[in-house]
């Protein structure tokens, strides 16, 4: 007898077994899921434990692990993901902030500059900003460790770099100038003071403006000195006049003006620059003579002879005594007191 069979049985199996399978696949994903994370928050307390002991690197690197298990995860993974991100910027910053502290300066500054983007990256404006500080202060510090070893060409570069983070920085322009001056690169050392006393002023830095001022004058006076022994007088008085313009309340400015202007029988101007400079000059008799015997030379060629001994008697001092008892007793024949 020939066996019939059932069509239908065959199709049922293969529909258990389709279920079956579908059932192996869904529990196999959730579990999977479930390790998946499970290994978020290992890699997290992993980073933050390596963070706690100072391994910045290496923690960064274990949350980033986290963030990158994270995003396999969608919205489970969300708030893990959002802790992991605020750590990052925070363990880059640290990273630099010990750079520095060891003296590291320009791996502190590359580290900076890692901090900045990443900050960027997760929407970090404060750490931004302290970075961006960070950065400008290890190139700055840098620069002041190359001009002290008289590496000069450096520490411009350097400089450079910090007023490249931050153009209004006072201090950067002012060093970046005496880099300058000791390369006699005297003039475009000249145009920094004159942006350092700027921005100084903006930002009420008396320090900075006191110092790029005085370097500016001392600049312009050593030019003027040069071109003094060179005899470019109209030269001199202009580089004079420049340097006045920096700082009225100078002796020793209006003492240098009033010798040139003796030397070009400009007398009248030698006269108000000679009184001047005895305005302004805190010293005692001794630094007052010099002014007076210019002033006692320019009222002897005016013919001015009762001011001339007057000045000259005030010019016997020190270094000045004999050539004002000279004039007194053979040019002028002053009396005798």
């Amino acid at each position: 007898m020939i066996a019939t069979t059932n069509p239908v049985m065959p199709d049922m199996k293969r529909l258990v077994l389709i279920v079956s399978m579908l059932l192996v696949v869904a529990v196999c994903a959730t579990s999977a899921a479930a390790q998946t994370y499970t290994d978020a928050v290992t890699a997290f307390n992993e980073g933050d434990e390596l963070a706690r002991g100072g391994k910045h690197k290496e923690a960064i690197a274990a949350f980033e692990r986290v963030i990158n298990i994270s995003n396999a995860l969608g919205a489970e993974g969300a708030e893990i993901k959002k802790k992991a991100e605020d750590y990052i910027p925070q363990l880059h910053f640290a990273h630099a902030v010990g750079l520095a502290r060891e003296g590291k300066l320009l791996d502190a500054a590359t580290a900076f500059e890692a901090t900045i983007t990443v900050s960027r990256r997760y929407n970090n404006a404060n750490l931004t900003q302290r970075a961006q500080q960070g950065l400008l202060q290890a190139y700055y510090s840098a620069g002041n460790q190359a001009l002290q070893a008289k590496n000069f060409e450096r520490a411009i570069e350097l400089y450079d770099k910090a007023i490249g983070v931050q153009n209004t920085f006072a201090q950067a322009y002012y060093n970046k100038g005496l880099a300058l001056r000791n390369l006699g690169r005297g003039d475009e050392a000249l145009e920094q003071f004159d942006r350092a006393i700027q921005l100084a002023q903006a930002s009420r830095n008396n320090q900075i403006l006191e110092a790029a001022t005085g370097a500016a004058r001392n600049h312009l006076l050593l030019k003027s000195a040069e071109s003094k022994s060179a005899k470019k007088y109209p030269e001199t008085v202009a580089l004079l006049n420049q340097a006045i313009a920096y700082k009225e309340a100078d002796a020793e400015l209006h003492y240098r003006l009033a010798e040139v202007y003796n030397v070009m029988a400009l007398f009248d101007n030698a006269i108000e620059s000679a009184n001047k400079a005895l305005e302004y000059e805190t010293g005692g008799p001794v630094d007052r003579a010099r002014i007076w015997f210019e002033l006692g030379y320019a009222y002897k060629f005016k013919v001015n002879v009762s001011a001339a001994c007057e000045a000259y008697k005030n010019a016997s001092f020190g270094d000045f005594r004999a050539g004002a008892e000279h004039a007194m007793q053979h040019e002028l024949k002053c009396p005798k007191n």
